[in-house]
C-alpha cells in the first residue's frame, strides 16, 4: 500500500495543477482561490503568489488574516506558514511563532530585530540557556557556542560576552564547555 499510495498522491497533486491551469483558461476565478488556497496548505507557495493576485487590494488583508488565523489553528504548520509571513512582513505573527518555536530564532531574528530587539534579545538567551542546560558533550558544546555566534551578530558583543561570563560562572565544573566558550570570543 505504501509505494501505490505515494504514486497516487503524485497523481492527485498532479491532477490538482491541471485542474487550477484549467480555472485559469475558463476565468473561473473563485475556483482557482479555493483550490490555490488548497495548494498553499499543502506547501505549495507559488500558489501564495497567485492567490494574491486573484484577490483585489482591498479584500486581501481580510483573506490574507482568514490564511494565517487557519494557519495557526494547524497542529504543524508547514513552512510555507513562514514564508507568508515573512513575504507580508507580518512580523507580530513572526515573533508569537518564534515564541513556540523557540530555535528558530536563530533564522528568524533578521526579520524581528528591528521592531523587537528586546524580545529577540530574551528568546536567544532563553533558547542558550536551554541548549546549554542540555549539552552533555564536546559536539553539543560546541552547537551552543555556535548559536551565541548567531546571538553575537543578532544582538552585539556586549550581550553575548555578558552572556558567555553568566555561561562560565554557572558551568564552572564543565571544562570542556569552559573551553568551547572560551574559542567563541
Amino acid at each position: 500500500m505504501g509505494k501505490k499510495w505515494t504514486r497516487n498522491r503524485g497523481l492527485i497533486h498532479k491532477w490538482q495543477e491541471y485542474r487550477y491551469q484549467a480555472y485559469e483558461l475558463l476565468g473561473d476565478i473563485e475556483q482557482q482561490k479555493q483550490l490555490a488556497r488548497e495548494l498553499l496548505f499543502k506547501n505549495e507557495f507559488t500558489y501564495y503568489l497567485k492567490l494574491k493576485e486573484l484577490y483585489a487590494a482591498s479584500e486581501w488583508d481580510r483573506a490574507l488574516k482568514k490564511l494565517v488565523d487557519d494557519f495557526k489553528q494547524m497542529k504543524y504548520q508547514p513552512s510555507v506558514y513562514l514564508s507568508i509571513l515573512k513575504e507580508e512582513n507580518l512580523t507580530t505573527e513572526l515573533l508569537t511563532y518564534c515564541q513556540s518555536h523557540i530555535s528558530s530564532i536563530t533564522d528568524l531574528y533578521p526579520y524581528l530585530i528591528k521592531d523587537y530587539l528586546e524580545k529577540v534579545n530574551d528568546l536567544f538567551i532563553k533558547y542558550i540557556e536551554y541548549a546549554a542546560e542540555e549539552a552533555t558533550d564536546r559536539k553539543k558544546y560546541r552547537t551552543v557556542c555556535s548559536i551565541i555566534k548567531t546571538y553575537k551578530n543578532a544582538c552585539g558583543t556586549i550581550q553575548s560576552h555578558k552572556l558567555i561570563g553568566e555561561l562560565r560562572e554557572k558551568y564552572k565544573r564543565r571544562p570542556a564547555f569552559i573551553e568551547e566558550l572560551g574559542k567563541t570570543r
